[in-house]
């Protein structure tokens, strides 16, 4: 049987490839090589992963627990200064923030929300140029909260 974990994950993960910009993992994905990772991730890296980076159980008045899930999420673009991958890869931030906003399907799927009292949506956390898979990439840590009660 999944955990509300593995089930709030996979929901994440098929909301992310549905925006189809890129291949997303519910997981990092290894290898002990730079060539075998360039092969999980594609020689044109575009895509990521998600791991869950924090979780919290409260007590309510009703006697029901609030479980609220914090997971980050890694997007990865390679860089291509002849295509202006910068704009392209700052325009697909956005877009993932649209496919939060206009869905319901983590709910619908797990009986919990990505929309509380302390966030609403994704949040970008920090974008920079990272060496990933031997490849120079863009890459985004971006959040987001979802709570369900227990």
């Amino acid at each position: 049987m999944a955990t509300n974990i593995a089930k709030i994950s996979a929901a994440i993960v098929a909301l992310l490839n549905s925006a189809q910009l890129g291949t997303f993992y519910e997981k990092e994905r290894f290898t002990k090589n730079t060539r075998d990772m360039a092969a999980l991730y594609g020689e044109e890296v575009n895509g990521g992963y998600i791991r869950l980076s924090s979780r919290k159980r409260v007590n309510d008045y009703d006697n029901r627990h609030v479980i609220t899930l914090r997971f980050q999420i890694v997007y990865l673009l390679v860089f291509s200064d002849e295509n202006d991958s910068q704009l392209t890869f700052e325009d697909n931030l956005e877009l993932f923030d649209d496919v939060f906003m206009t869905t319901d399907e983590i709910e619908a799927s797990t009986q919990a929300s990505h929309r509380t009292d302390d966030s609403t949506g994704l949040t970008v956390d920090d974008t920079q140029p990272v060496m990933f898979a031997g490849v120079l990439c863009h890459r985004a840590l971006m959040n987001i909260t979802v709570e369900y009660f227990e």
